[in-house]
């Protein structure tokens, strides 16, 4: 807890909670092994948890994967991923794991978390870890070794949560998915914006000379 957080008063019904009491799994992934772009069930690594939270499959490496294991590290919807091992500046990147269909395992660098759901909904924790994660809490909390660093199963238990009742998460969920995805429609027309902006000089230049012969060495 940041002193900022506590000095700030919760709204009334909410309480600070720790995690490790709401919390029902707490499991380090499977190392990858032989690994493929075709063949096992798909493994998500670091590089699957986007900056922005998201899950991003657009690079999925698949490993073989015993029945045990498949059963031990399996995926479901409502599981948050959180990247235990990283950079400094990227440990502790969270998405929340949305996919219902198909089979999914996780790396060793990534820690799953379910939580008691009828209590702490998966996305409040979901966001308040990235919350924590854009305010560089878990670089300051992270084992460092050189290039790397890495945050604890029992950092993760020990934080404390801002826990409004369940039916409040949910109004609260729901609006803040709603205002991240005007924002990520927003970043995407800008960006959309700026390439047009870039390309302009590329324009004018050709509009005033494309006309003539391109000399050759």
């Amino acid at each position: 807890m940041t002193d900022r957080q506590k000095k700030r008063p919760l709204p009334p019904s909410w309480r600070w909670v720790r995690l490790g009491d709401y919390l029902t799994d707490v499991q380090t992934g499977i190392a990858c092994g032989d690994k493929s772009l075709s063949e096992g069930v798909p493994h998500l690594r670091m590089n699957n948890i986007s900056s922005d939270g998201r899950i991003d499959l657009s690079l999925v490496w698949r490993i073989p994967v015993s029945e045990n294991d498949l059963g031990k590290y399996r995926l479901q919807k409502g599981d948050v991923l959180f990247n235990n091992t990283n950079s400094a500046e990227l440990v502790g990147k969270t998405a929340l794991f949305t996919i219902d269909d198909g089979d999914y395992v996780f790396s060793n660098h990534l820690t799953r978390l379910r939580t008691r759901s009828d209590i702490v909904r998966p996305g409040w924790l979901a966001f308040y870890l990235r919350f924590l994660w854009t305010n560089r809490y878990f670089e300051r909390a992270a084992d460092r070794w050189i290039g790397q660093a890495a945050v604890r199963d029992d950092v993760l238990r020990s934080l404390t949560l801002p826990l409004p009742p369940a039916d409040q998460q949910d109004v609260l969920l729901a609006r803040l998915e709603a205002q991240m995805l005007e924002v990520a429609r927003l970043c995407a027309a800008a960006e959309r914006q700026l390439e047009a902006a870039q390309a302009l000089p590329r324009a004018l230049l050709n509009e005033m000379f494309g006309g003539f012969e391109v000399p050759t060495e």
